[in-house]
């Protein structure tokens, strides 16, 4: 999942070269345990849950959205959870250029 979202355009690229159609209906499904998965692995598990090229390229903005959107249909425990996350998310992210990510060139 790291190298979908730091290498800019990878995950379009192996959507496309995998012939994959990303899902009209976003879903949830749960990681799998494995020690053997690979980036198209995940690129299939992304597509079959529907999530975007423009997810992909703002994970911060996606991750939130996430954290949220599973939040509503939990108990309240996992509520208040989602919500911890979110907030220490929010304090710890800094805001100074120097600490941006830099993305990756792609290398293909």
């Amino acid at each position: 999942m790291a190298q979908l979202i730091l290498i800019p355009g990878l995950y379009q690229c192996l959507v496309d070269n995998l012939h994959l159609t990303i899902a009209t209906t976003p879903r949830i499904t749960p990681a799998q345990m494995s020690d053997n998965i690979t980036v198209e692995d995940v690129v299939r598990l992304f597509t079959g849950d529907g999530i975007t090229i423009p997810q992909i390229s703002n994970a911060f903005e996606w991750g939130q959205m996430a954290l949220a959107g599973w939040s509503v249909g939990s108990d309240a425990s996992r509520r208040t959870e989602a919500m911890q996350a979110m907030i220490l998310t929010c304090k710890q992210m800094s805001h100074d250029n120097q600490d941006r990510p830099v993305p990756l060139e792609p290398r293909w």
